[in-house]
């Protein structure tokens, strides 16, 4: 304890000169130093508190310049240490770990990668470790001594690559939970791996295995595993008996139809249903059912009886109408209607309180009769290619709304209420006939993209400087006849699109754009660039297709990243645009 009492000396001094000490000794004893940490700990805690974090502090500093190598200490309760070891072929110790490594006898956690063939000696005595991450190194076997860890709970030897057997004695980790051998050369797992009765998740995919042992249905707690991308043929039945499982991939491997068919009997929760018969074999299981392009007229009543059911997609059928059924579904987080032949929305929606994605778009609908103020988890709203005139009041009720499409509609106008939209972060309301914005747009402060092409506005309301994290605005072909004065305030705005508008002058303030990229403002009536332009530090791209130029300013030669300028149909002689080219050498010109 001599090194870790004259540490715990030199830090309570909180002199410089004794803070420089315990750095040096740190520095140049630091695998001594954390294994009398380890004896410390085991011995006394009444103070540990203070002393473990002025130590750790002190370690860290010294290991800054080994940027691969992390070492904690966390006290746990007072009544015991947790200690985490990460080691790499980057550390201070070379590409082996030195047999040393056992004094850390108090070590739970430990993990190391790089180019390790083999565990030293000393990594016997680790006897408490619980979590074992071995991954990504070249054992070439598994390592025999892990089967004297009685306390592992955590054991991954995946991307080893050469390992090609277990051994019998995995029965003795008892205590295991998790185990991860995928990617290796493994052929055949061991009869006795049934034993590991905590077993909750197993990996093994990316190997050679040709069969799963029938003990694996003693594995009762399994929830998960993974046998992707082996060389199974046959999937044990004895796997039946596993009702705890929640996550089973077997995908990439040569399985018969009978084995599909147990797949599907061992997790319904993960099958996507194609079928209302079949999804009613185990309606109670079923979440996800997919009924897309299979040309019905009208919803089975019996989907009502699917009480679990979270995913359903009835997109790219004919239906007209939906049934009051749908509102017992109450576990739905996802419902697709896309292409059919709606021309109400459904009012029995508006109770569907799960509900986070829903999509209406490319029907007949001519109004929204939903109720969205309880659906306050709905993030993902689609009505687009409808018959839309306006939008309900309603529609501000949903607070987390991050994504609306409302585009090819008929709408005029916008609620007050999508101010509400707080957390809304992309609205296209493109193809629309809407003439004016109401002023509450400027207070959708997560806004980032706001596309309003072909509509009828001849302004933006001034709040919508208030845009402040805006990112991209679509103003193409609309009736403004000016540069709207509220842009310039939009200090995040990457993409700025005017074009087909009736716009004659670019105002110098639009260098105020710092992070603009890409300005287009083809088909206006433009007669001259602003000097100012050339400030704008990020432009890269200028589109100005069909308007009135007929000089450039020679400031242009001061833009530092502008690479692209289009200038197709303007008034340029063949003589003037040459003698750009060759000025303004570093931009491209397309006339």
């Amino acid at each position: 304890m001599e090194l870790l009492s004259e540490l715990k000396t030199l830090i309570t001094n909180s002199t410089k000169e004794s803070i420089q000490q315990a750095k040096d000794i740190a520095s140049e004893n630091q695998l001594n130093v954390i294994a009398e940490i380890c004896d410390f700990f085991e011995a006394t805690l009444d103070d540990g508190s203070y002393y473990v974090h002025e130590i750790k502090r002190f370690l860290s500093a010294n290991f800054e310049h080994y940027p691969s190598h992390h070492l904690s200490l966390t006290p746990l309760n007072f009544s015991g240490i947790v200690m985490d070891y990460y080691y790499s072929k980057k550390t201070m110790f070379g590409p082996r770990l030195p047999d040393s490594i056992g004094c850390l006898q108090s070590l739970t956690s430990f993990a190391c990668d790089g180019c390790f063939d083999e565990l030293p000696i000393g990594f016997a005595k680790l006897t408490n470790l619980k979590k074992l991450d071995l991954s990504q190194n070249k054992m070439k076997e598994f390592p025999e001594m892990i089967l004297r860890f009685k306390k592992l709970e955590h054991l991954d030897l995946s991307l080893n690559s050469e390992i090609t057997e277990i051994p019998d004695g995995i029965e003795n980790l008892k205590k295991l939970k998790i185990l991860k051998l995928g990617y290796n050369d493994i052929e055949e797992l061991p009869q006795n791996i049934g034993l590991l009765s905590d077993l909750e998740e197993t990996r093994v995919q990316g190997n050679k295995l040709k069969a799963i042992p029938a003990s694996f249905g003693l594995l009762t707690k399994l929830k998960k595993c993974d046998f992707s991308e082996n060389a199974i043929s046959g999937i044990p039945q004895e796997l039946k008996n596993l009702d705890q499982l929640e996550s089973v991939n077997f995908s990439d491997n040569p399985l018969s139809t009978e084995d599909e068919l147990l797949l599907m009997h061992l997790n319904p929760a993960a099958h996507t249903f194609t079928s209302i018969e079949k999804a009613l074999i185990y309606k109670d299981k079923v979440t996800i059912l997919n009924l897309s392009k299979q040309n019905l007229k009208e919803v089975p009543l019996t989907v009502g009886e699917l009480k679990n059911l979270k995913s359903l997609d009835l997109s790219e059928n004919k239906l007209t109408e939906l049934p009051e059924i749908i509102i017992q579904l109450t576990e739905l987080t996802y419902l697709n209607l896309n292409r059919n032949q709606l021309q109400k929305a459904p009012s029995g929606i508006g109770k569907l309180k799960k509900l986070e994605n829903l999509d209406l778009s490319r029907n007949q609908l001519t109004d929204i009769s939903i109720d969205f103020s309880k659906l306050k988890k709905l993030h993902t709203l689609s009505l687009d290619y409808n018959k839309l005139q306006e939008l309900p009041s309603s529609i501000g009720e949903l607070k987390k709304l991050d994504f609306l499409s409302i585009a090819n509609n008929k709408l005029n106008t916008l609620p007050d209420t999508i101010g509400n939209l707080k957390k809304l972060r992309c609205i296209f309301l493109n193809h629309n006939a809407i003439t004016e914005l109401p002023k509450e747009v400027g207070q959708l402060s997560g806004l980032k993209v706001l596309e309003l092409s072909f509509n009828q506005l001849s302004s933006l309301p001034q709040d919508a400087e208030q845009l402040s994290n805006l990112r991209e605005l679509n103003m193409e072909g609309n009736r403004l006849n000016e540069f709207p004065t509220s842009i310039d305030k939009l200090k995040r705005l990457e993409i700025l699109d005017l074009s087909e508008n009736d716009i004659k002058v670019i105002p110098s303030s639009v260098e105020y754009l710092i992070k603009l990229k890409d300005l287009n403002l083809h088909d206006n009536q433009v007669e001259e660039l602003p000097a100012s332009i050339a400030k704008m530090p990020a432009l890269f791209s200028i589109g100005m297709d069909n308007n009135r130029l007929n000089a450039l300013p020679k400031e242009l030669k001061n833009a530092k990243k502008l690479k692209e300028l289009s200038l197709i149909d303007n008034d340029f002689t063949e003589e003037e645009q040459d003698e750009i080219q060759d000025i303004f050498s570093e931009i491209e010109f397309i006339f």
